[in-house]
């Protein structure tokens, strides 16, 4: 999913032959800021663009009071996030003039939003120039008991320049306490510190037209929702770059937040990806060259640092990195060698897994990506050779999406065919998309194990899968992206004075399951739920401002494969157990609520004293828990976080109870009586008798129009029985030969002893409680239809993959037809405990069914059509 939020340009970072080193700029003065003006180019750029999202967007879009007081917000968190420039007062006099801002949203009339803009670039001008002024005085007092906010996304703006003064001391004692627990000096953390700020001071003074009008109708955009964009000419070129498959450079996706480069995301298979270290929500503070060159870049133009990360391919670049807020934040840094996007790391795997005997197949997919469908398939013949595989999982963690067709086809593996997602545009049609191939790559017990950085197409292949009863999910909640945008050039080909207009990316239409149900915002839930370290208050789409809200249309007919809610309570009892003493998921879940609580701290110390206490119990918290994994895997504990080698991996606990789970489910369902053909309740199906009994013409189930008829077969399926006594088998296939349907004066007998059938179950079932000795029914005749087990269940006897069961002649009597279609819901209902089967003669779709079928309900619900001696008379 490359998502394009704040000043998020999706820049992904390609290799091109860089500059040598710039100049070291002077550092400006105050009055050498540039007082900046909308261009003629953005009058017209910003008409198209308000004139697409009105006309364009999926949100229909009033533009009034409530609609401004939103861009006003997103314009103020990107003037000033960190809530230490403007006061209250201030931005009250921003909301008052909300007129102007729907001038400039409608009309164009960019005066104001420069205006404001031109008021920050001065007051963040004072600010680092107080941080240079402040460090060269040299009386930076780390032993008092101050404080600084830590939460400044839910913190108000401050009411005085007093109070905004005292902020910035203590950020800039904030910095410094960071320098000096990364093991700097105080005079090198003063001499990094001064040239961060400097080299800030001079960015500011290079600030174009073109910024401040790409942060407006940034603001505008996420106004709107969180993956509608604005791309500078420069940032559009750059994102159009990233389509052709011969990406190089580093592999990451960038934006700018405040002060500071962060990455958005990673590209699977990217040189980003290989090093193991980055993670999204890193910031970037810092660039080192190979030739020993560094640049501090907080404070960067967002092209700015893009231009010192690229460059040639097997060339070195060393990015100094932050991670984590307030007393968590730790800094490190990453070698990266610049490179292609390497395609065939980032294509499907499958490694197989050995648990208790079986061969667990586990796929890896980091996106979906051209054939990806076809490399699964590939994958599954290729392991298939050396054995059966017992289950297989399908990992889906940290895949942020990809080709919809890729989703719908790689969906259709697992399935015969069918709708697989629904797209619905701004006017209300609803399109689906369908896997129309018919073959099965894999048709055995499937788990897909996602969490909450799975996104968009992976979410739509969990979610199809599920619905149709394929799969078990586990992990933890998907991220939420039920979304589709469409990127559109603003230039027109009618211009005349070729200048580079940029481009939009804006939402057009949402996704929805088969069911109905979208995967907008919720995303898509795993029925057993794994620990994870994600923090999902950072990460999804309920946590972005404006997100498009989840709602229903109608379902689509599909015909599930299994009730997975039945294996669930089992599977998770059994997970349980095993989690209940599993060390490394205690170690997750005790990281997961340290990160929490040190999260919703308001504030964080400015004392170097306590920061240093604070920063030793972070260590060996870290380092008792990294020596209780080494354990677990049979390592020599380390006496110093330093001594872990960089690239050693831990191993991967979810993975590893996914196994476990993967293998109960597949013994699960080794346990259960299957029906190999689901007969559909309440969907669209159509029959044509001429191939399965006597007459012509369609009937359809209650609910759905006739179609035309056309030769097909409802289902031909076998049913694993649990059958007690051998010599009945035997007998039955004796029999079998010989039995070529029953007459009319036979179904008449029949239908006159359901009664008695009925209390001889019931009778021998009592008996069999009694006696613990199994035993069979029979039908008048002496032909034995149903077996029963040592503690009561009611099975229906396969013999040579043919069902036995009461005969039934034609009922063309439609008002029947609907009856029984309500039953047989209530016998599914009913069917929970134990297994039973309906006979034509008391159950649904009498008219259109062969006169020797009967439909059997196992303990799950899943209903099976039987067709006795595998063909109609």
């Amino acid at each position: 999913m490359l998502k394009l939020t704040k000043l998020s340009l999706g820049l992904v970072l390609l290799a091109c032959s860089v500059m040598t080193a710039e100049a070291k700029l002077a550092v400006p003065k105050f009055e050498d800021l540039p007082q900046l003006q909308p261009e003629g180019i953005h009058q017209t750029a910003c008409t198209r663009t308000a004139n697409t999202y009105i006309r364009a967007h999926y949100k229909a879009i009033q533009v009034d009071d409530a609609f401004s007081d939103k861009v006003i917000k997103q314009y103020l968190d990107m003037l000033d996030y960190g809530k230490s420039l403007f006061t209250q007062a201030e931005v009250d006099e921003v909301y008052a003039n909300r007129a102007r801002i729907e001038r400039a949203i409608l009309l164009c009339d960019l005066s104001y939003p420069y205006e404001l803009y031109n008021t920050s670039l001065r007051k963040r001008f004072k600010k680092y120039s107080f941080f240079v002024d402040t460090l060269k005085a040299g009386n930076l007092d780390l032993t008092t008991d101050d404080y600084l906010r830590f939460d400044r996304k839910h913190s108000d703006f401050l009411k005085t320049e007093d109070e905004i003064h005292a902020e910035w001391l203590n950020e800039l004692k904030n910095d410094f306490i960071l320098q000096l627990l990364s093991d700097k000096t105080e005079e090198e953390a003063t001499k990094r510190l001064e040239r961060r700020y400097k080299a800030a001071l001079s960015k500011l003074a290079q600030t174009s037209s073109e910024d401040v009008f790409s942060v407006f109708e940034n603001s505008f955009a996420l106004a709107i929702d969180p993956h509608t964009s604005y791309l500078s000419p420069e940032a559009s070129e750059n994102f159009n770059d990233n389509l052709n498959l011969s990406l190089e450079g580093i592999g990451a996706v960038l934006s700018s937040e405040d002060e500071y480069t962060i990455i958005n995301s990673i590209l699977p298979g990217s040189p980003a990806e290989r090093t193991k270290k980055l993670k999204a929500k890193d910031k970037i503070v810092g660039v080192r060259q190979a030739d020993g060159s560094y640049e501090d870049i907080i404070g960067w133009r967002l092209n700015e640092v893009v231009k010192k990360i690229k460059g040639p391919k097997g060339t070195k670049v060393t990015l100094d990195i932050e991670r984590g807020e307030g007393s968590q934040m730790t800094s490190f840094s990453v070698d990266i060698i610049r490179d292609k996007v390497r395609l065939q790391d980032s294509e499907a795997k499958i490694e197989i897994e050995e648990h208790e005997g079986k061969r667990i197949a586990v796929l890896k997919i980091k996106s979906f990506y051209t054939n990806l469908h076809k490399d699964i398939r590939k994958e599954i013949e290729r392991v298939s050779k050396d054995g059966p595989i017992d289950a297989l999982i399908v990992d889906l963690r940290n895949n942020g999406g990809g080709l919809l067709p890729e989703a719908t086809a790689s969906s259709g593996l697992f399935i015969k065919r069918g709708p697989i997602v629904l797209v619905r545009d701004a006017r209300g049609n609803v399109v689906p998309q369908i896997d129309t191939d018919p073959s099965v790559a894999y048709d055995g017990p499937l788990v897909v194990l996602i969490n909450r950085l799975s996104a968009s197409s992976s979410e739509i292949m969990a979610a199809a899968l599920r619905d149709y009863g394929r799969a078990l999910l586990v992990g933890d909640t998907s991220f939420g992206k039920g979304t589709v945008q469409q990127s559109k050039p603003l230039a027109r080909v009618y211009d005349f004075n070729g200048e580079e207009l940029g481009s939009i990316h804006y939402t057009i239409a949402k996704f929805y399951r088969i069911n109905g149900g979208s995967t907008q915002l919720e995303g898509v839930s795993p029925d057993i739920y794994l620990p994870t370290n994600i923090d999902t208050e950072e990460f999804g789409e309920r946590n972005e401002d404006n997100a498009l809200p989840w709602d229903k249309i109608n379902a689509v007919p599909y015909d599930a494969y299994l009730n997975i809610d039945a294996y669930v309570p089992e599977l998770q009892r059994l997970s349980n157990e095993r989690s209940k003493d599993n060390v490394a998921f205690r170690i997750l879940k005790e990281d997961s609520q340290r990160y929490f609580d040190l999260k919703h701290r308001k504030v964080i110390s400015v004392n170097l004293e306590k920061r240093k206490a604070q920063r030793e119990e972070d260590d060996a918290y870290s380092l008792k828990t990294t020596n209780e994994r080494l354990a677990l895997m049979g390592e020599k504990p380390i006496k110093k976080l330093k001594d872990l080698p960089d690239d050693f991996e831990f191993d991967d606990a979810i993975l590893n109870e996914t196994v476990a789970i993967a293998s109960d489910f597949a013994d699960a369902q080794k346990q259960k009586l299957y029906s190999a053909q689901s007969v559909p309740v309440l969907m669209r199906y159509q029959y044509n008798r001429d191939a399965l009994s006597e007459g012509t013409g369609t009937v359809s189930p209650p609910g759905a129009a006739a179609m035309p008829a056309r030769p097909s077969v409802l289902s031909a399926g076998t049913v694993a029985a649990q059958v007690q006594g051998a010599e009945l088998l035997e007998q039955e296939k004796q029999k079998q030969a010989k039995l070529h349907g029953a007459s009319k004066d036979e179904d008449q007998e029949l239908s006159s002893a359901a009664k008695e059938q009925q209390a001889q179950l019931e009778q021998k079932i009592e008996e069999i409680l009694k006696t613990g000795q199994s035993g069979s029914l029979t039908t008048p005749d002496g032909r034995p239809y149903k077996a029963i087990t040592a503690t009561g269940e009611v099975n229906n006897m396969a013999v040579d993959g043919t069902l036995l069961g009461p005969w039934r002649t034609h009922n063309e009597d439609d008002t029947f037809l609907r009856q029984s279609d309500a039953k047989f819901q209530q016998l599914v209902q009913e069917s929970s405990d134990k297994s039973t089967a309906v006979h034509l003669k008391d159950s649904l779709y009498p008219s259109i069914l062969p006169s020797r079928s009967a439909v059997a309900v196992d303990t799950h619900g899943r209903a099976g059509l039987i067709l006795l001696n595998a063909a109609p008379r």
